[in-house]
């Protein structure tokens, strides 16, 4: 119990004294700002600052000096014992624990509290003036002056700082000359606020509309780029209120959304609105061919002033699947799309299945089942008996350079039709696999796709060539085949591999 106490008592003066010292040996600086100026509109430039801490010298040795003073302050402070009778006994452990005495154990005790108290200190110092610290002006004109510098603007149109925003540590600044007035020495206009909005329509992709992108992300990550249609606004002015408008004059695929919207930003800086779209699922999925429709932006205000434009948006058919896109400089995979065509839960799976079981080709299916290259082989024999051939049909109607996509046969349309080019046959296979609950995916390499899957051993993968299905070839020559392909392009970083199970969460099914 006295060691308790004199350890609480040491350790009570050890927490203010590096308290004390930490408060002001803990600093902060900007570092690199100018490596995260992100361009914006109108000339605009944000700033995001990195922002790291830095002890003085004093304070790095703290430690060791406090641990020294609360084992000498453990050692002298400690009264010494009176003395003991001598006791002989030839057990060495008996006489080395007599041998440690108070003033030794305080004194080991002292310099533990004392070095290891200091480090917690410091750690709560430097997370309060994390989480209070906010760049004062001269810092923020410091910093900018290091990005005039870094980048050879000269005086004349040099960035200045426009506003220091405490909440997020970021500057926004302009040129000189493109310097704004800011919207908060100007009352919001409620009269016409229409006439202080620039409204540019916005249609994903470049005025291309995929159904199979729309109708298989509608309820996943991707869900906020689904309804594919929205608005840029741009007013100098931060929380102006105006109504939106966005009709389709086809009203087949969505009939009219109409809302209120409030600006974010102001200061003339562009923001993207995406309202969720009342699209007509069922008429995107039994589209067959590209259709032009008409597509009305309004935005207007309670005392009828108003801004329409009219844009023109293909509606391509629900076979063709986006694979890539470019916006600017930045491509843009989507190769998950394919994911889309994967359908594990159509009714058609469970006879093919019944059907593989029922012809002996495998007594029994599923991950649990084992022997999981005999399954394939099983699906390999039904889908040979019902005659699918290979068919290279891949043609699009895109009409745009900033946009790939493929031609994909969903799975009842590839079965009943008896045909198949190298994504079909793979889609077909993916699907089948899946229903089975083992683990399959596509291999994408330019030009080409074939099947690949997990084998019994979860870390070893076979492939398989499905366009071969409609020859004269084997299951094994077609696995050959495929692990041939797979070794050909295995360090090309122009192939790709589609999880199907990973990529649900990116894209659902679609219905057939």
């Amino acid at each position: 119990m006295k060691k308790i106490k004199t350890l609480i008592k040491y350790s009570f003066i050890a927490y203010f004294i590096p308290t004390f010292l930490f408060s002001g040996c803990v600093t902060q600086r900007a570092v690199s700002s100018y490596e995260a100026a992100i361009p914006g509109g109108n000339g605009a430039v944000l700033v995001q600052p990195r922002w790291e801490y830095e002890e003085r010298g004093s304070s790095k040795a703290m430690p060791y000096i406090l641990g020294a003073a609360g084992g000498a302050a453990g050692y002298l402070l400690t009264p010494e014992p009176p003395p003991q009778p001598t006791v002989v006994t030839n057990n060495r452990n008996q006489q080395q624990q007599e041998e440690m005495s108070p003033r030794m154990t305080n004194a080991i005790l002292g310099a533990v509290a004392g070095y290891l108290l200091p480090l917690g200190i410091k750690a709560l110092v430097v997370s309060s003036k994390k989480k209070k610290y906010v760049p004062t002006e001269t810092e923020a004109k410091k910093w900018i002056g290091k990005y005039n510098d870094y980048n050879g603007h000269k005086a004349g149109n040099a960035y200045q700082l426009y506003r220091n925003d405490p909440s997020t540590s970021s500057l926004i600044m302009f040129p000189k000359d493109l310097m704004p007035k800011d919207s908060k020495d100007s009352p919001i206009p409620n009269d016409n606020p229409v006439k202080h909005i620039e409204m540019k329509p916005w249609v994903f992709f470049y005025n291309e509309v995929f159904p199979s992108f729309i109708y298989s992300t509608a309820t996943t990550q991707y869900k906020s780029m689904s309804g594919a249609l929205g608005m840029f606004i741009k007013s100098k002015y931060k929380g102006l209120t105006f109504k939106y408008e966005i009709e389709c004059q086809n009203k087949k695929f969505f009939d009219k959304i109409q809302g209120e919207y409030t600006t974010e930003k102001g200061n003339d800086i562009s923001e993207l609105f995406l309202p969720k779209i009342p699209w007509n699922y069922e008429a995107l999925i039994r589209n067959t061919e590209k259709i032009p429709v008409s597509v009305f932006f309004r935005i207007y205000d309670t005392n009828g002033n108003k801004k329409e434009k009219l844009e023109t948006v293909s509606i391509h058919p629900i076979n063709e699947c986006l694979l890539w896109c470019k916006f600017g400089d930045e491509d843009f995979d989507m190769n998950f799309s394919f994911a889309a065509y994967v359908n594990e839960n159509h009714p058609m799976i469970p006879e093919i299945l019944q059907e593989a079981l029922k012809k002996g080709y495998v007594d029994a299916i599923g991950s649990s089942a084992g022997n999981i290259d005999k399954q394939v082989e099983a699906v390999w024999k039904v889908l040979r008996s019902k005659g699918i051939k290979y068919s290279s049909i891949t043609t699009t109607t895109q009409s745009n350079e900033n946009i790939f996509s493929q031609y994909v046969r969903r799975f009842g349309e590839a079965i009943k039709t008896q045909q198949a080019n190298c994504v079909d046959g793979t889609v077909v296979f993916t699907s089948i696999l899946r229903r089975m609950e083992l683990n399959p995916v596509i291999v994408l390499v330019p030009g080409h796709a074939f099947l690949g899957y997990y084998n019994d051993d979860p870390k070893e993968m076979k492939f398989l060539e499905t366009t071969m299905l409609g020859s004269k070839a084997s299951f094994k020559e077609a696995q050959e085949v495929g692990m041939q392909q797979f070794l050909k392009w295995a360090n090309n970083r122009r192939a790709r591999l589609v999880d199907i199970k990973k990529s649900r969460t990116s894209v659902s099914p679609l219905n057939d």
